[in-house]
C-alpha cells in the first residue's frame, strides 16, 4: 500500500501497486475500481466527488466519487510520487528528481476534432461531426456558428457519444465548430476551432453518360444529390446548349431520376439539374449531352470502301429507334437489283459467306411497328482475291506448294512426300504444313483438299 485517503466517514481510497480500491462503508469492505497497468503512488482529493492519482507515467482522475477513473490525455515525462490539490481546478504533481507539474483547469483535456477535416469544402448539408477523447463515458458540448467568435450559434448542444449529425445547414456557407468535454459540473477547455464550407448544391449527373449516342427516344435521366437533403429538383432539357428554348422543364421532381418520353430521333439534346433546399435553389449541374437513336440504322462494319475483306464477313450496324426487325441486303450493284443476300432478322448483325475478288454493296433497313422501312446509306467493300493454284511444281521426294481453302479461309500449303513408291506408282504423303496468307498456321489447321 502506498497511499490511503478518506473523503468522508464512509468513502475512502487505497492506492497500491497498479490498483485503486474503494470503500463505501468506512473500510469494512473494499472493491477494485481501476487497474493502471503501471505503478500508482499517491492520491489527492477535493470535495467528495473529485480525486486525482499519480504514478509512473500517468495521471488518472475520477469525478463520480471513484466509481470510474479516466487517464488524463497529458502524459508526464517523469516518475510522479506525490500530488496535492488547492481547489477543484488547481492541482500539483511532483517527481523525486525535482520536477513539478501543475494544472489550472482541473486536469481536464480538450477533445481532438476528427472530421470533417479542417477547412474542408463542398460538404453536404447533412454532415457528421466527430471527435475523440481518451475518456469513455463523459458527455460533450458541441457548438457550431457561422462566425469564428461564436457570437451567433447555429447549434449549442450537450450530448453523449463522440459524433453528431447536423442537418440544418445552408448552401455555400462557412461554419465553425468546437467541442468541450463535461466532467461532472466541470467542462474541459474548448478544442481547437475548425471550419468547413458546404456545397453549392450542384448535382452530379449520372446517366446517360455525357456524349452518349444512340440513346432511346424514351429514356431515364438520373443524377446524384450532393447535398443529401434536397427537397426537390429542377431538370431542363434543350436542343440549344444555352437553354434558351426548352424541350422539357420540370421543377417539382421529387426523386433523383425521371423518365423522358417522345424525344425526337437522331437529335442532340443538352440537359442539366439543380436542387432545391428550403425554397432555395442550388447551382446548376454541369451540362451534359446525348444523341438519340435514329430511325435509320448506321452501318458500322466492314468499313466503307475497304479492300481485301475476308469472304466470311460479319455485317454490323447500329440499333434503330422503334425497330422491330431489320432487312439486310447485299448486292453486286449499288441499285440492289441483283441481291446476293436479302434477309430479315431481329438482331443488328449478320454473318454471311461471299465470293473471292468481288465488290459488294450493302444496306440495312429498320422496319418499325407500322411496317415502314427506314433505310441506311449503302456502303461497299471488296473481298480478297483468290490465290492462283500452282500444283504440283514437281513430283518426287521434294517439297512442293499446293493452294486450297477450308471454312477458315484461304491457305497456301506445303507437303513433303516420302521416298517409298507404292504399287500403283504413287508416293504416300507423311507430313503436311500449312501457311495462312503466308503466315505459319498451327498443326491443328484443317487439311487442305487437292484442287
Amino acid at each position: 500500500m502506498f497511499a490511503i485517503k478518506f473523503v468522508n466517514q464512509n468513502v475512502g481510497y487505497v492506492i497500491g501497486g497498479d490498483k485503486i480500491v474503494k470503500t463505501t462503508d468506512g473500510g469494512n469492505s473494499w472493491t477494485i475500481k481501476y487497474s493502471a497497468g503501471g505503478q500508482l503512488n499517491d492520491i489527492s482529493t477535493y470535495g467528495d466527488s473529485a480525486a486525482w492519482v499519480v504514478g509512473s507515467d500517468k495521471i488518472v482522475k475520477t469525478i463520480d466519487i471513484g466509481e470510474s477513473w479516466n487517464q488524463q490525455t497529458f502524459t508526464p515525462y517523469h516518475y510522479l510520487t506525490n500530488s496535492s490539490c488547492v481547489n477543484s481546478m488547481v492541482c500539483f504533481a511532483f517527481s523525486p528528481d525535482g520536477y513539478l507539474y501543475k494544472t489550472t483547469n482541473g486536469g481536464l483535456s480538450a477533445p481532438d476534432l476528427n472530421s470533417p477535416i479542417n477547412k474542408s469544402t463542398d460538404q453536404p448539408l447533412i454532415v457528421q461531426l466527430s471527435w475523440s477523447s481518451i475518456t469513455q463515458s463523459n458527455p460533450f458540448r458541441v457548438q457550431i456558428s457561422s462566425n469564428s467568435n461564436f457570437n451567433n450559434l447555429d447549434l449549442d448542444s450537450t450530448m453523449s457519444g463522440k459524433s453528431i449529425q447536423i442537418g440544418t445547414l445552408s448552401l455555400i456557407s462557412k461554419y465553425y465548430w468546437r467541442v468541450q468535454e463535461k466532467f461532472g459540473n466541470l467542462f474541459s477547455p474548448w478544442s481547437e476551432v475548425w471550419s468547413f464550407q458546404t456545397t453549392n448544391g450542384s448535382p452530379n449527373l449520372s446517366s446517360p453518360p455525357n456524349n452518349s449516342v444512340d440513346v432511346p427516344t424514351t429514356t431515364t435521366l438520373s443524377w446524384n444529390d450532393v447535398t443529401l437533403s434536397a427537397n426537390s429538383y429542377q431538370l431542363q432539357l434543350s436542343t440549344d446548349s444555352t437553354f434558351l428554348i426548352l424541350a422539357y422543364d420540370d421543377s417539382v421532381i421529387s426523386k433523383n431520376n425521371i423518365e423522358i418520353k417522345n424525344l425526337f430521333d437522331n437529335t442532340l439534346y443538352y440537359w442539366r439539374v439543380r436542387a432545391k433546399i428550403k425554397n432555395v435553389y442550388g447551382a446548376w449541374s454541369s451540362k451534359w449531352q446525348f444523341i438519340t437513336l435514329a430511325k435509320n440504322p448506321h452501318l458500322i462494319s466492314p468499313l466503307n470502301n475497304i479492300l481485301g475483306s475476308d469472304i466470311n464477313v460479319k455485317l454490323n450496324w447500329s440499333i434503330a429507334d422503334s425497330a422491330n426487325e431489320y432487312r439486310v441486303q447485299v448486292s453486286v450493284d449499288s441499285l440492289f437489283r441483283h441481291n446476293i443476300v436479302d434477309s430479315s432478322i431481329t438482331t443488328n448483325s449478320l454473318q454471311t459467306k461471299l465470293d473471292y475478288g468481288t465488290k459488294y454493296f450493302w444496306r440495312v433497313g429498320a422496319i418499325n411497328f407500322n411496317g415502314q422501312t427506314y433505310w441506311s446509306n449503302y456502303w461497299n467493300f471488296t473481298t480478297k482475291a483468290a490465290t492462283k493454284i500452282s500444283f504440283p511444281l514437281n513430283i518426287g521426294n521434294i517439297w512442293y506448294y499446293q493452294a486450297g481453302s477450308d471454312y477458315r479461309g484461304y491457305y497456301y500449303g506445303v507437303k513433303k512426300e516420302i521416298t517409298d513408291t507404292l504399287s500403283n506408282g504413287f508416293r504416300e504423303v507423311t507430313d503436311t504444313y500449312y501457311y495462312k496468307d503466308n503466315q505459319l498456321c498451327e498443326l491443328d489447321c484443317k487439311p487442305l483438299k487437292r484442287l
